[in-house]
């Protein structure tokens, strides 16, 4: 509705209704929207709550189902995971055992110290 539109229809309420009416038919105008806007919000947040708690429980129910589907690990599997980390100040390697074939394997001892490869690796860091 453009401007000229909103002023004929305010004097034609003024001229139907006359001064005295008018501001309680406004009153009454206003209460009517400020409730229908209650309404409204009140509508939009019970469907915003609504799929809110709709995504949590799909989400929980997709959890369940890869806990279900994930294989269990047991003692007697053959991987042995074992980490060991060496002080920096040694220059030994970090070595990471993964299978109980690589646990039974020695480390040679070349690879015990760290030779710099290039002029880059052999300057100390500023």
């Amino acid at each position: 509705m453009s401007l000229p539109d909103t002023i004929f229809i305010l004097l034609a309420a003024l001229v139907l209704f006359g001064p005295k009416k008018l501001p309680e038919i406004a009153r009454q105008a206003g209460k009517l929207l400020a409730e229908l806007r209650r309404a409204s919000n009140e509508f939009k947040f019970q469907m915003e709550e609504e799929l809110r708690q709709s995504d949590e429980a799909e989400r929980r129910a997709k959890a369940e189902a890869a806990a279900v589907a994930a294989p269990a690990t047991t003692e007697s599997s053959p991987i042995v995971s074992t980490l060991i980390i060496q002080p920096p100040a040694t220059g030994a390697p970090i070595v990471n055992r993964i299978s109980p074939r690589a646990e039974s394997e020695p480390v040679p001892e070349t690879a015990d110290r760290h030779e710099p490869q290039s002029e880059t690796e052999a300057a100390p860091h500023a």
